[in-house]
């Protein structure tokens, strides 16, 4: 458009990243303006693959000033990032093939991959991570889904070594910058922007990150912060025992702010004497549960987690959950509160996963937080690669000091052996009794033949004992 320039003839030329270079050499176009008239010009772009490509324009005015500027333009596919997951155990001393017909089915330009063993459960913490990292979309569960596992990178990049590609602190003023965008006056939250209809789950959701933000010395601005808790406390004012929407919203409400400490506890206790067997999901009676023990009632807090244990979802609740986010989060709150059947819920999520194609970002964002207290303390591990010690093992093997062969003792490497070889101290009077039956024609016994046994999973030193006190034998 011709706002305050000369009437003539403007030269627009281009130059276009090989991503995103035509099949036609045409690289620029004259263009008659005259004072304020305003003309379309068409660009002639192709993709040539995924990524972003710049073009840089090139303005020349009929007295020959220039202008130049420069667009960043996206190249995506026209589906959303898939993530191909194998989960399993790998026995000692066994070996896993991982083969190409995993990916056969993805654009090889855009594939990468990461390996991730472990002696704790299989969770795929560096994936989870990844996945989210490439999240295009910006809603406000998906802005907080994104924002909420930042808070733990540091903690899991000593365990899995990972980085975000965008440092985290960036990532999370940019957080804060877009939930100002969607807080409505009254402190709730809406899912795009500040005047559409009200999301109170998630606003409870983001009232959960920011006090994790603040907790973590992470700077929230304090208008944010200061609508959402006075949101907060007016979601508790009248206890609900009809709605199972406003129930969810109620107890995950109570559990934050008794983190703040500013929740009345008589609206805690009337909504689980009210609703002890009419809750609306496993993870709003462990939120609840939660709520209450923190504010020191153990009893009612205790009730609320084993109601949880084996409460199933209620159809149709918009709380953005599933059965394998609830167990996730279960595995949070039931650690939180130091609560029995840790061991079993991880069981239940680990077979939830492990046929799941898909995972949505509430999933993801509450399985990472899960990984945090289940991964905290990794047990020894030695493993090779493509025939390799890996690195590290490798180097603790070279400065580990040596140790006198007489003064160490080998340990089973399962505390529960499948195997076990033993030779009868009487051999030799067994090849009388075998006679024809004998191992060898000539009768000689096994230590003069040369017989050398190896159970690779039970391993025991020269005149060490086995201990079966853990099997059933």
């Amino acid at each position: 458009q011709n706002v305050a320039g000369m009437a003539g003839n403007y030269r627009v030329n281009w130059q276009v990243d090989p991503i995103l270079r035509p099949n036609t050499p045409v690289t620029g176009t004259v263009v008659p303006l005259n004072a304020g008239a305003r003309r379309n010009v068409t660009i002639p772009v192709a993709a040539h693959g995924l990524g972003n490509g710049n073009i840089k324009f090139t303005l020349v005015a009929p007295d020959g000033d220039t202008l130049e500027r420069e667009v960043a333009v996206g190249i995506r596919s026209p589906y959303l990032p898939e993530r191909q997951t194998i989960l399993g155990r790998i026995l000692p001393q066994a070996q896993v093939t991982i083969g190409a017909d995993l990916v056969k089915l993805l654009r090889p330009e855009t594939v990468t991959g990461l390996l991730n063993v472990s002696t704790t459960p299989a969770w795929d913490v560096p994936g989870l991570l990844k996945q989210l990292d490439l999240y295009p979309y910006g809603c406000l569960e998906q802005v907080l889904s994104r924002a909420f596992p930042l808070l733990y990178v540091a903690q899991l990049n000593q365990r899995f070594g990972y980085q975000t590609a965008t440092p985290v602190t960036e990532r999370l003023a940019e957080a804060m910058t877009r939930l100002l965008e969607k807080q409505q006056a009254s402190g709730g939250f809406s899912l795009w922007n500040s005047y559409g209809d009200e999301e109170p789950w998630l606003s409870v959701y983001a009232l959960d990150f920011l006090l994790n933000a603040k907790n973590q010395g992470v700077e929230v601005p304090e208008l944010l912060w200061d609508r959402g808790v006075e949101w907060l406390k007016q979601q508790v004012v009248y206890p609900e025992t009809q709605n199972k929407q406003t129930m969810a919203v109620q107890a995950y409400a109570l559990y934050v702010l008794t983190r703040i400490g500013d929740a009345p506890i008589e609206t805690a206790r009337y909504l689980w004497d009210q609703n002890a067997n009419n809750w609306p999901s496993s993870l709003a009676a462990a939120q609840l549960g939660a709520a209450l023990a923190n504010m020191g009632d153990t009893e009612r807090a205790a009730n609320a987690f084993k109601v949880a244990l084996n409460l199933a979802r209620t159809d149709n609740l918009t709380d953005y959950g599933s059965k394998l986010r609830d167990l996730a989060g279960l595995i949070v709150l039931f650690s939180e509160a130091n609560q029995p059947g840790q061991a079993e819920l991880i069981d239940s999520l680990l077979n939830e996963l492990h046929d799941r194609q898909y995972l949505s970002t509430q999933e993801q964002a509450w399985l990472v937080h899960a990984a945090t207290v289940i991964t905290e303390v990794p047990a020894p591990l030695m493993l090779q690669l493509q025939g390799v010690v890996l690195p590290a093992v490798q180097a603790a093997r070279a400065s580990a000091p040596a140790q006198s062969l007489s003064g160490v003792r080998l340990l089973a490497a399962t505390p529960c052996p499948p195997h076990v070889f033993a030779a009868p101290a009487n051999y030799r009077k067994h090849i009388g009794e075998l006679g024809d039956r004998g191992v060898t024609k000539k009768g000689r016994s096994a230590r003069e033949q040369g017989f050398f046994l190896k159970a690779p999973a039970s391993v025991v030193g020269a005149g060490g004992a086995i201990h079966d006190s853990n099997c059933d034998f």
